[in-house]
């Protein structure tokens, strides 16, 4: 799913775009999402496309830690199966049967 709009943005605006973009996924009723991208260009106050340095070298790609943020993937947990139950076994193959 992609979100777009266009224009020039104070950075400060960035934000309010954000939170209108979470406020459509939460009333569409989604809760969890992953895999999030943001695209940008920068400008100077001129309009002119500029490029963004990190010691002294052009970048294009910035990786945000979020780790701390995310949701994490519940824990397996060990249970003791039911008295007499035996774990079953998978669906058997037959010899020439692709996986």
């Amino acid at each position: 799913m992609r979100f777009r709009t266009r224009g020039t943005f104070q950075t400060e605006t960035v934000i309010d775009l954000a939170q209108r973009m979470v406020a459509q996924l939460q009333d569409a009723g989604v809760e969890r999402v992953v895999d999030v991208n943001v695209y940008l260009s920068v400008v100077d106050r001129q309009g002119a496309q500029r490029h963004l340095l990190l010691d002294g070298t052009e970048i294009d790609l910035l990786d945000i830690p979020a780790d701390d943020l995310a949701v994490a993937a519940p824990a397996k947990r060990l249970a003791l199966s039911r008295a007499g139950a035996r774990p079953t076994a998978g669906p058997k193959r037959h010899k020439g049967q692709r996986r």
